[in-house]
C-alpha cells in the first residue's frame, strides 16, 4: 500500500461493505475462522468465567451457531451476548436475535420488517435455495411487501435490505451471510404461522431442514411435536434420533417418559457398527 498509495483495500468481517465507499476500493472478507481460533478468542475474551463455558457449550449444541462464530464480527457479537446473559444454558433464539440486531440495527425494531424478512427466508427455504439472483430476490421481496399481512413494510426500501449486512453478494448471486440465519428466520416464520407440526411431519427425514426444526423448537420452547414422532418409528435413523435429541436439549422441560424413551433409543445406537452414529448419539 505504501508503494501503490492509490490502491485502497478494505478487509471487513461484514458483508456488504459499508455504503458510501468509493468504487475504487478493493473489499475482501476474511475466510471463516477455524474452530481452534474461535475457542482461543472466546477464552481470551471471556476468560475463565461461566460466560466462556456457556458460549462454548452453545456452539457445540448447534452447528449453525458454530458457522456464525467463524465470522469475526458475529463471534464478537456472540461473545458479548454471552457476557451479558443471565441465563444458563444460553438460549439459541436470543443468540441469533443478537446477531440479527447487529447486522440490521434499528430495522429489527419493526415487526412488519421482521415478518417480511421471515417470509422471504421461508420462501427460499421452501424452494431449497441458499442462493438467488438479484431479480429473484427483488421479486420475492416485492410480493412479500404487497401481501396483506405486512402493512407498513413499504416504508422499508429494498436498498435498506440490501445494505443491512444480512445478505452477501458474489457477482450477481446473493445469499444470507450464513445459511443458519436463513434457517432461523424460516423457523420464526414457521412458529409465527403455526406451521411447526406440519413442518416436522414433512421434513423430519430431510437433514437439510434439521437446523430449521431445531431453531423452531427453541423459539417455541416445546419439543413434544418432534420427539414422539421420532420415537413412533420402529427403527428411526441415527439422523432423526440426533434431531430429537437436539430439540430436547433446547427446551426447559420434557415429560419424564419421553426422556427415558429417547435415552433408551440413543443408547441402542451404540449397538450398531457405525462410529459416526456413535458420535452423534453421544
Amino acid at each position: 500500500l505504501t508503494r501503490y498509495p492509490k490502491v485502497q483495500v478494505l478487509m471487513a468481517a461484514r458483508t456488504p461493505p459499508p455504503a458510501g465507499l468509493a468504487p475504487q476500493w478493493l473489499c475482501f472478507e476474511p475466510l471463516p475462522l477455524p474452530d481452534s481460533d474461535v475457542a482461543t478468542f472466546i477464552r481470551r475474551r471471556l476468560g475463565n468465567r461461566p460466560a466462556e463455558s456457556a458460549l462454548l457449550q452453545a456452539l457445540d449444541r448447534d452447528p449453525g451457531l458454530k458457522s456464525l462464530a467463524g465470522n469475526p464480527f458475529m463471534l464478537s457479537v456472540l461473545a458479548r451476548a454471552s457476557e451479558t446473559s443471565t441465563e444458563t444454558p444460553l438460549r439459541l433464539a436470543q443468540l441469533y436475535q443478537q446477531c440479527l440486531r447487529a447486522l440490521c440495527g434499528a430495522l429489527m425494531e419493526s415487526q412488519s420488517f421482521v415478518s417480511a424478512l421471515q417470509e422471504l427466508a421461508s420462501h427460499f427455504s421452501a424452494h431449497g435455495q441458499l442462493q438467488f439472483n438479484a431479480e429473484e430476490l427483488q421479486d420475492v421481496w416485492k410480493r412479500v411487501q404487497d401481501s396483506s399481512g405486512h402493512s407498513g413494510v413499504d416504508d422499508v426500501p429494498f436498498a435498506r435490505l440490501m445494505g443491512s449486512g444480512l445478505l452477501r453478494r458474489v457477482d450477481s448471486i446473493h445469499a444470507f451471510l450464513r445459511p443458519a440465519l436463513q434457517a432461523f428466520l424460516t423457523a420464526g416464520y414457521i412458529v409465527s404461522n403455526n406451521r411447526f407440526a406440519t413442518t416436522v411431519r414433512t421434513h423430519a427425514n430431510d437433514e437439510s431442514w434439521h437446523e430449521t426444526i431445531v431453531l423452531a423448537t427453541a423459539l417455541q420452547g416445546d419439543a413434544k411435536e418432534v420427539v414422539p414422532q421420532v420415537l413412533a418409528a420402529t427403527k428411526p435413523s441415527a439422523s432423526r434420533l440426533d434431531l430429537a435429541a437436539r430439540c430436547a436439549a433446547e427446551v426447559g422441560a420434557l415429560p419424564d417418559q419421553l426422556k427415558r424413551d429417547l435415552r433408551a433409543r440413543l443408547f441402542a445406537v451404540f449397538d450398531l457398527e457405525d462410529s459416526e452414529a456413535w458420535q452423534a448419539a453421544a
